[in-house]
């Protein structure tokens, strides 16, 4: 699933980094916003579990108290239709910073899309974190 929505994500170019390392966790995608960078987790069926769900949320918590957006979505089963749905939540939640002019779509570039992963950490995002 997480492919996808970065082929989506390309095609409308827009500018992100997969798999980004925070010091607590992994985010799937990384949207550098001005106001406060947006931080996508998609999560599929072995997040299910209710330690995993305990586990994500404690992560996720600490990621807001420390000034993230955080944006959860989740899937059980792929399919184009549940694609779309995440797809456009991403959107919903880019929304306002791309109209207000708070995101800047020049910074980040990705190569997840042909296989590679973009572990640059913007070292703003390891100080906010104090970790």
């Amino acid at each position: 699933m997480d492919q996808e929505l970065a082929f989506k994500l390309q095609a409308d170019g827009i500018s992100y980094q997969t798999q980004v390392e925070i010091p607590v966790t992994t985010a799937d995608f990384y949207f550098p916003l001005e106001t406060r960078p947006l931080l996508v987790f998609v999560d599929g069926p072995v997040h299910l579990g209710k330690s995993q769900r305990v586990k994500d949320e404690e992560l996720r918590c600490l990621l807001r108290k420390r000034g993230y957006r955080v944006l959860e979505l989740s899937y059980t089963s792929y399919s184009d239709r549940k694609g779309d749905e995440l797809y456009q939540e991403i959107l919903d939640a880019l929304g306002k910073d791309i109209q207000a002019g708070g995101y800047s779509n020049s910074i980040w570039t990705d190569a997840a899309v042909s296989g590679q992963q973009n572990h640059r950490q913007p070292s703003l995002l390891r100080q906010s974190l104090d970790l």
